[in-house]
Order: structure tokens, then sequence, then C-alpha cells
């Protein structure tokens, strides 16, 4: 993907994110790593104490490729850093995107991986210079070669003393490591690994997750999110996120509907400043006492997540009052036409779709089509707007009006008397400007 795609597919990633507030440094940091432990009375020495450091997105591209990436000046300037420490860290872990030459887009896949494998071994050749410090990585949407790829063989081939979903005891503490895919979703055998690995702990014992893409996404990879939300929203001890994927910093409380509270925290790619940029999470005795920023000008800040912007953890739809929902996963979603990115329960990059609803099983009266997307109305440019026909019999087609609904990124159409009681509903839906991406459909009264 070339820079422009990937600054627009960032802008539409933290839009997905509805709600999350921007890291805002309050206050000037510390002038090292020491400075900033003696502020808050940290010893890393001290019995039951402990810390590691976490990167992001550093998307290594190999010679005579077309992507720009400044990972191979930054990586080096972190570990410089890093080995200057008198106590080093515990390990150090990348959260994801490691290559650039993995899949280019969302929906892409590729077929030659002797690319993305050089950037792999680029990054390893990197980290082999930390030892005797060790490091893991988290896989993350760029690591694989497409959609379809769930099996991650060839990062299993990079990173073959490390399984791509894992979880270990760190200072009391349990740590989990998640591959969110290409698509932002665990598949089943992972799903049902996470449940067991939640069973089996201790009720109340603190556990960090670790994790390429954001929790709490709405209009896109949200089944992700779906998934840890349902093992985690009872879960008595305390959740903390490390995730990347948006190429920002942003920190934040996800409030599930249950009340349980998990702070999350985005960790910016440090290839955007051309500088190191991390984080440093202080543990002591299974408990997470502070996160420390490194930002682009050497300075290291106490950040409390805690009191972060907190908002509700929601999935799509819900909150609104609708009797059925339907995405690309759904048996009653029957697509028959496409040019864009298939994402396997969402789209990206669409220019139109086109197929049909199976309304036969619904039992009360409906009367509204809601959309869900970040491409189908431009209050200020209605030429870019997307246009939708629909139809009863796929053969008769109307264009309806498409207008925002009260959340969002969800768009509405009251629909004619002539449809409100069809047992199909034939669409037609064409982008205009298609940078971003459609989650699906839903029926309300």
């Amino acid at each position: 993907m070339n820079m422009g795609n990937l600054i627009r597919v960032c802008a539409v990633a933290l839009v997905s994110l509805a709600g999350v507030g921007a890291y805002s440094q309050e206050k000037v940091g510390e002038a090292s790593l020491n400075e900033a432990f003696r502020k808050i009375g940290f010893n890393p020495q001290a019995k039951g104490c402990g810390y590691f450091v976490i990167l992001a997105d550093p998307h290594y591209a190999a010679p005579g490729t077309n992507f720009k990436s400044s990972a191979m000046e930054c990586m080096p300037k972190v570990i410089k850093e890093i080995k200057t420490w008198g106590v080093p860290p515990n390990f150090i872990i990348t959260l994801g995107d490691i290559v650039s030459s993995g899949n280019p887009c969302f929906g892409a896949s590729i077929n030659n991986t002797e690319n993305m494998m050089k950037e792999f071994d680029m990054f390893k050749s990197d980290m082999a210079t930390l030892a005797p410090i060790p490091y893991k990585v988290v896989p993350g949407n760029h690591d694989c070669t497409g959609p379809l790829d769930f099996d991650y063989n060839d990062f299993k081939k990079a990173f073959p003393n490390q399984h791509p979903y894992e979880a270990f005891d760190y200072n009391g503490m349990r740590c989990i490591i998640l591959n969110g895919g290409h698509n932002g979703m665990l598949d089943e055998k992972q799903e049902q690994w996470l449940v067991d690995e939640f069973k089996r702990l201790e009720r109340n014992k603190n556990v960090i997750i670790f994790v390429h893409q954001p929790l709490g996404a709405v209009r896109s990879e949200w089944k992700l999110s779906k998934s840890v939300r349902s093992v985690v929203e009872n879960y008595e001890g305390d959740v903390f996120v490390f995730c990347g994927h948006n190429h920002g910093n942003h920190t934040e409380v996800l409030k599930a509907p249950t009340g349980k509270r998990v702070r999350q925290v985005v960790v910016e790619a440090f290839r955007h400043t051309n500088s190191p940029v991390y984080w440093v999470c202080c543990v002591k005795n299974g408990e997470i006492i502070a996160t420390i920023f490194r930002d682009k000008n050497g300075r290291f800040t106490d950040i409390d997540v805690s009191k972060s912007a907190a908002r509700d953890w929601l999935l799509p739809w819900e909150g609104m009052d609708v009797i059925a929902t339907f995405d690309n996963s759904s048996a009653d979603f029957h697509e028959t036409s496409r040019k864009g990115g298939n994402c396997v329960y969402f789209y990206f990059y669409l220019h139109n779709l086109e197929g049909w609803l199976d309304l036969s099983n619904l039992k009360e009266n409906f009367s509204t089509l809601y959309l869900m997307g970040t491409t189908l109305y431009f209050e200020k440019d209605a030429s870019k707007n997307a246009t939708l026909q629909l139809s009863a019999d796929g053969k008769k087609y109307e264009t309806v009006n498409i207008v925002p609904a009260d959340k969002k990124m969800v768009y509405k159409v009251v629909l004619p008397q002539s449809l409100r009681h069809a047992k199909k509903l034939y669409f037609k839906l064409d982008f205009k400007h298609i940078d971003g991406g459609f989650t699906g459909f839903a029926i309300g009264k």
C-alpha cells in the first residue's frame, strides 16, 4: 500500500474507534528512564518488581520494494538506548506489523512471500543484538498473506520458537498474546483456547493482553473485540491491553455492559516520528503500577491510563432497536457481485456491492434499513455519497435516500411501502469514494 493509502487507512481505523481519546501530554517527562523510575519510586531490582518495553508497527521494508520505512534506522536506535540502561527490561515485545511486504492492504492477498521473509529476517537481525534480553512478537494484519491466511505459516517459519498466540506468567500476572489475523478476529480454535485460558486462571489474577488490533472497534475488526469482551466482562481480575495497528498514541478505558473496566494503550509506530517511541510497563507483585511513555523528544512520562477517557465497549448495532443484522459472514446475507476487498465479515475499499438479504424469517413488521460504514455519506460534498438501489424481486429497482442515523457511522433508509413486506431484499450499493469500509445492514421497525 502506498503512503497515501496507508495514511487514509490509519485515519479510517481511528474513526472506527469512536470515542477514543488521543494521548495528550500534560506534563514534561523526565530526561531518562531511571529518572522516571525514581520519580514514581520504582526499583526494578526490588523483590517482585520488573518491567518490559512495548513497541509497535515497525513495518520493515526490504531493499528494492516500493515501501518506505524508517524502521531500519529507528530500531537500532531503540536497541542502543535500551542497552544503556543499568537494569535491563525483562523482555521486549513488538505488537505486530513487522513487515511491509505481506498483504498490501485490507482484503488483498499475495502469493510471493520472498520479500516478506526478508523483512522478517531484517527484524530478527536487529533484535538479535538485544541479547541476552529476550523478545516476543505479536502477529499483525500485514504479517500474513491475506484475509484467508488463518494459519500464519510464514510467521511461524520466521519465529519457530513462538506460537502466534500463547500465554505466559510474568511477575504474578498472566500475559496473553493474541493473533487478531488479517481481519481482526480469532479463529474458532484460538477463541476456544482463550476461553479455556481464562477458565484456568484464578479469578482475581491480573491479566495483560497483547494484540495487534485495538479492542472496541465497531465498524470493522469487531469480532476480535467480541471474543475478548465475552471472556473478560465478568472476570474479577484487572485486564490491561497493549495494542498497535493505528500508528498513533491513544489511551482509554473500555466499559463493558457488565460494568467491567479495561484499560487500553494503543502504541505509536516510531516509523512516523523517525525517532524511538515506545512504552515501558512496570509490574510489582502481580500488578501494573506504572506505564511510562517515551516520546519522540526522548522524555519519559508516567501516564495513569485509568484516568483516560472512558467509553462504552459496544459491538455493531448494540444500543439500537433493530430486528435483524446482516454482514458477509451471515447465513441470510447473499453476495452476488463485488468489486473491492472482502475481509470475511466486513468489506474494505469497496467500489460496488450487489446481493440480497433473506428476510423470510422475520416475524415483526419493519420499515427501516440501516447501513454501517465510513464512506456512505458526506455532509459537505454530496457528490461523494454512496448510492443504493433496492428491489423486492431483483428486477425492478428503485433508488433510495441514505441519511445519517443517530449513531456514528450508521445511516438509515426509510423503506418504501412496496418493500416493507418483502421476503427478499435485493440491493445494489455503489461507492463513489472508496477509501473506507462497509460493515453490513440491519433491519429496524
